[in-house]
């Protein structure tokens, strides 16, 4: 389980290795697993997936983020809008405080971006 200063120290380090990408390359699928995102189709997945899912649906409900508004950002990359890029970095943006819990909450990098 990964301490907020942990995590900002990580972030730091992959600022300074990626440059002005390093939200992309860091934050990869975050999108994708996230509530409204693109992999929530819930007739393909395993049980397994399904309880990950809706634990990731708590803690990101708790941490106080604009779910309207994170809906709306995941319609717009999941019609495939042009602007995606921005879109994507808006909601790494809006997300990051929920980022932040569910790797307080036990979730691993790894979990929340492949």
């Amino acid at each position: 389980m990964a301490n907020k200063e942990i995590i900002e120290k990580e972030i730091e380090e992959r600022k300074q290795k990626w440059g002005e990408d390093w939200w992309s390359k860091y934050f990869n699928n975050f999108a994708a697993n996230l509530p409204f995102g693109w992999r929530r189709d819930y007739k393909h997945l395993t049980k397994e997936e399904k309880i990950q899912y809706k634990r990731i649906d708590e803690v990101v409900e708790q941490s106080g983020i604009d779910m309207e508004k994170l809906k709306k950002l995941q319609e717009a990359i999941n019609a495939h809008k042009p602007n995606g890029t921005e879109i994507l970095k808006e909601i790494y943006q809006l997300a990051f405080p929920a980022y932040i819990k569910l790797r307080e909450a036990g979730f691993s990098h790894y979990e929340l971006v492949n």
